[in-house]
C-alpha cells in the first residue's frame, strides 16, 4: 500500500503552485508582525499534529501559508508529514480489516456460538469499513467548520464535505474558496468574482468598499475602514443583502446611531456592526423585516426598541457586550429566534416570558448580574447550549429536567452550593461546567448521565471522599476536580 496516495500528491503539488504564485505577486512575510503570526502558527500546527489533532494542524499549516507563501516547501513538507500519520491509521484500519476477516472464518466453524460471534464480527468489519472510507474521503480536507463540514480540493476544484466525507452539493464547486469564517460566510470566487457563501448555499456578490459598489453588489463588507460617521452613502444601494461594517479591538467605530435612510435598505438579511459606540436604535429598525442575523456586539446599547419584535424571520441575535440591563421582553415574541447571545450585559433578571422561545437551540446569558433563573426557563425544549457562567445565581430551578435536548450546560463562576437531583434526567448531556462555585457533592443522579464526556468541577470545597464517589459514579467521564 503506498503511503502518500495520488489524492496527497496532487494537494500537495497545489500547495506549492499557490505558494510559488503568491510567492510571486506577494511580499515576503518579513515584518516581525507576521513574522511571529508565522512562527505562532507554525508551533501551533506542530502541537496538532503531535497530539494527533491532524485537522487542527492542516488547518494552521494553511493559514501559516497564506501569511508566508515563500514558505511553502517547509509547509508542505510539513503537511506530507501529517497526510503520512493520517495515512497509518488508514493502513491500521486496513489491517484490523484483514485481521477481523481472519477471525469471522475461524468463528464460522465453531459451531455452538457461531451466530453470536459472527454478529460481533460483522459489526466490527463495518466499522472498519467504515472508517477507512472515511479516511480516504476526509484526507481532501483542511479543516471542520462548526464541526459540520470542511473544505476540501480534488480535481481543481474547491468543495465543502460533511463529517461522513460526503460532498455537499449545495455549497457548489469554486475555482478558488477559503474556510468559513465565525460570521458563518466562506469567501469563495468563480472566475474573477468574488462571493460571500453562507452554510445554506445562498451566495452574495462582495464590494470591499463604496467605490466598489453598485447595483450588481449584494454584500457589503467596510470592516476595513474607520468611520466617525455612519457612511449613508451605504442607503443608496437597496439591495444590499449582507452588510458588515465591523471595528475591533484596536479600531473601534465612533458613529453612535444609524441614519433613519437605513430602513431603505429592505433586503437586508444579514446586518454586523461590531466594536463601535453605537448607544441607540431607531424604531425604523423594525422595518427591516427580512433581516434573519443582527449582530451588534461590543456596542454602548442600553435599550432596545419595542419595534424590534418585528424582526419574526430574524434566527441570530447577538447583544453580547453592551449595556443592556433587563432581558428586553419584545425580544421573547421573536418565535423564530435560534440563537441568542446576551453576555457580558448588566441584566439583573429573566422574565417568564422566555418561555415563549420556542425554537431557541443556544442561549448565552454569561457574565451579566443574575441570582436566580426563572422555572420557565424548562420550557425552552429545544435548547442544546446553555451558558450563565459568571453570574450570582445560588439556584438551579428543578424544571431545567425538562431539557432534555440540551448537550452543554455552563454554570461555573456562580454561588451554587447545591445540585438538585433532576439534573440526572439530562439524558444527552456532554459538558457540564460547576467548577469555582461552592459546592461539597453532587447528588447521586448523576450517574445517569451516561453521554457525560467532560465534568468541571474545580474550585469547589468537595473533599476527597466525595470525589471518589463522584468517580465511581462516572466511570467513563473526564471529571476535573483541579
Amino acid at each position: 500500500m503506498k503511503i502518500i496516495s495520488q489524492k496527497i500528491f496532487f494537494f500537495l503539488a497545489f500547495l506549492f503552485s499557490i505558494g510559488s504564485i503568491k510567492a510571486q505577486n506577494e511580499a515576503p512575510c518579513a515584518s516581525a508582525q507576521y513574522g511571529k503570526y508565522y512562527n505562532q502558527l507554525m508551533h501551533e500546527a506542530d502541537s496538532a499534529s503531535q497530539k494527533a489533532n491532524y485537522e487542527m494542524a492542516i488547518k494552521r499549516y494553511v493559514s501559516a501559508l497564506v501569511i508566508c507563501p515563500q514558505n511553502v516547501k517547509i509547509i508542505a513538507h510539513r503537511i506530507e508529514a501529517v497526510f503520512q500519520k493520517v495515512d497509518a491509521l488508514k493502513q491500521e484500519a486496513f489491517r484490523q480489516q484483514q485481521k477481523l476477516k481472519a477471525q469471522k472464518s475461524i468463528i464460522e466453524t465453531a459451531l455452538k456460538e457461531a451466530e453470536a460471534q459472527k454478529k460481533l464480527a460483522k459489526e466490527n468489519e463495518q466499522k472498519a469499513n467504515e472508517n477507512l472510507a472515511k479516511a480516504n474521503k476526509l484526507i481532501n480536507a483542511f479543516y471542520f467548520y462548526d464541526d459540520k463540514f470542511a473544505l476540501a480540493f480534488k480535481d481543481r476544484k474547491f468543495y465543502f464535505i460533511d463529517k461522513n466525507g460526503d460532498k455537499i452539493n449545495k455549497l457548489g464547486e469554486w475555482i478558488k474558496a477559503e474556510q468559513f469564517k465565525d460570521n458563518g460566510f466562506a469567501k469563495v470566487w468563480a472566475s474573477d468574482m468574488e462571493y460571500y457563501l453562507d452554510t445554506i448555499g445562498n451566495y452574495y456578490s462582495v464590494a470591499r468598499s463604496l467605490k466598489e459598489m453598485d447595483n450588481t453588489k449584494t454584500a457589503l463588507n467596510l470592516s476595513e475602514n474607520q468611520y466617525n460617521i455612519f457612511p449613508k452613502a451605504v442607503c443608496n444601494y437597496p439591495q444590499i443583502e449582507v452588510l458588515l461594517i465591523n471595528g475591533n479591538y484596536d479600531r473601534r467605530n465612533y458613529f453612535k446611531k444609524l441614519p433613519i435612510a437605513f430602513q431603505k435598505l429592505k433586503n437586508l438579511k444579514f446586518l454586523q456592526i461590531e466594536h463601535g459606540q453605537l448607544n441607540v436604535l431607531f424604531p425604523e429598525i423594525g422595518e427591516l423585516e427580512n433581516l434573519t442575523v443582527l449582530d451588534l456586539a461590543s456596542n454602548q446599547l442600553s435599550y432596545l426598541p419595542p419595534e424590534i419584535m418585528k424582526l419574526q424571520k430574524i434566527i441570530k441575535l447577538n447583544l453580547s457586550s453592551n449595556q443592556l440591563t433587563h432581558l428586553p421582553l419584545e425580544i421573547n415574541q421573536l418565535n423564530n429566534l435560534i440563537s441568542l447571545d446576551l453576555s457580558y450585559n448588566e441584566i439583573q433578571a429573566v422574565s417568564t416570558e422566555i418561555k415563549k422561545l420556542n425554537n431557541i437551540t443556544s442561549l448565552d446569558l454569561s457574565y451579566n448580574q443574575l441570582s436566580r433563573l426563572p422555572p420557565e426557563i424548562g420550557q425552552l425544549k429545544d435548547l442544546t447550549v446553555l451558558k450563565l457562567w459568571s453570574n450570582k445565581i445560588e439556584m438551579i430551578p428543578v424544571e431545567i429536567k425538562k431539557l432534555n435536548n440540551l448537550i452543554i450546560l455552563d454554570l461555573s463562576s456562580n454561588q451554587l452550593s447545591h445540585v438538585p437531583s433532576e439534573i440526572g434526567e439530562l439524558s444527552n448531556l456532554v459538558t457540564l461546567d460547576l467548577s469555582s462555585n461552592q459546592l461539597s457533592s453532587l447528588p447521586p443522579e448523576i450517574n445517569n448521565l451516561n453521554k457525560l464526556t467532560n465534568l468541571y468541577l474545580w474550585r469547589n470545597p468537595i473533599p476527597e471522599s466525595e470525589q471518589e464517589k463522584i468517580k465511581n459514579w462516572l466511570p467513563n467521564c473526564n471529571i476535573y476536580f483541579k
